[in-house]
């Protein structure tokens, strides 16, 4: 599914660029302060929540393979 979206993006002048090992360090780095200054909202459990992750933040960044 993965590659027939990306064919459909080009297809329709979607452009992919690969970032240097620079820039993605830059973006790991910032992308760790934006999760941990937001980890607590993120988590934050509401008296509706079916889900009652003690640690939603980290299931979502194990299951997508995020590095900090």
């Amino acid at each position: 599914q993965e590659i027939d979206q990306i064919a459909k993006a080009k297809a329709n002048g979607i452009q992919f660029f690969t970032l240097s090992d620079a820039a993605m360090d830059l973006l790991r780095r910032k992308g760790n302060v934006v999760h941990k200054k937001y980890a607590a909202e993120i988590n934050k459990l509401y008296k509706g929540d079916k889900y009652r992750s003690k640690n939603y933040l980290k299931q979502v960044q194990d299951f997508i393979g995020y590095q900090p």
